[in-house]
C-alpha cells in the first residue's frame, strides 16, 4: 500500500487505483481532500484551455506556456506518448550519432511568409495538437535547440518545449522509443507577440 505522502504524488485520474477504506480514517479524509484538490485543479486547466480555444489532450499535464523547458522525466512521457521529436544538433553530430524517427532541424526562417512556413511545418509532420519536443547538445556550439522552440511558438504552436540537459540527458536516463511521425501535418502559423 503507498503511502500517503506517495498519493499526493500521483498523476491526475490515477487516484481511481487507491483504495481509501485501507487508510486510517483522518488520512482517509485528508487523501481525498487532496485528490479533490487535484481533480478541480485539472478541470481548471481544462477550462482554461477551453477558453484559449486549445482542445484538451492527454498531454495537459504538462503547462506548455509556463514550462518552454522541461525536464527528463516529463519529456520521456510526452516522448512514449507520441510527441514530435525534432534534433536541433549541428549537422555534423547529428550525422555521426543519428537516432531513429527523430527529424533533423536547422533552423526556421521567421523572414518567411506564413503560407511557406506552414507548408514547411507541416511536411515535418508538425500538427498543432501533438507536442513537440525539441533535442539539442548543450556541448555542441551549433545546437539550436532553444532558437528553434521559441521560433514555434512565436508560429503559434500551442505545445512546444525542449529538454533541460538535451539529449545527453534523455540518453542517460534511458531514452524511450520514439515514434516515426504520422505523416504530414495540420499546422497552420499564427504568428504571437511575445
Amino acid at each position: 500500500m503507498k503511502s500517503v505522502a506517495d498519493q499526493f504524488s500521483l498523476p491526475p485520474f490515477q487516484f481511481l487505483k487507491l483504495n481509501l477504506r485501507k487508510l486510517p480514517g483522518l488520512a482517509a479524509v485528508v487523501a481525498a481532500m487532496a485528490i479533490l484538490i487535484a481533480l478541480l485543479a485539472h478541470l481548471a486547466g481544462l477550462a482554461g484551455h477551453a477558453a484559449a480555444g486549445i482542445a484538451p489532450t492527454k498531454f495537459d499535464v504538462i503547462d506548455f506556456a509556463e514550462n518552454p523547458v522541461i525536464g527528463v522525466q516529463e519529456a520521456r512521457a510526452l516522448i512514449a506518448s507520441g510527441a514530435l521529436v525534432l534534433d536541433a544538433r549541428a549537422p555534423a553530430r547529428r550525422l555521426a550519432e543519428p537516432i531513429a524517427n527523430v527529424l533533423p532541424i536547422d533552423g526556421i526562417d521567421l523572414s518567411s511568409d506564413d503560407a511557406t512556413l506552414t507548408a514547411g511545418l507541416r511536411a515535418y509532420g508538425v500538427s498543432a495538437m501533438q507536442p513537440v519536443v525539441v533535442v539539442g547538445d548543450p556541448a555542441d556550439a551549433g545546437s539550436n535547440d532553444a532558437a528553434i522552440a521559441d521560433a514555434l511558438r512565436r508560429l503559434g504552436h500551442p505545445r512546444v518545449v525542449r529538454v533541460a540537459g538535451g539529449l545527453p540527458a534523455l540518453l542517460a536516463a534511458g531514452f524511450v522509443a520514439i515514434y516515426p511521425p504520422a505523416g504530414g501535418g495540420d499546422f497552420t502559423v499564427a504568428r504571437q507577440d511575445f
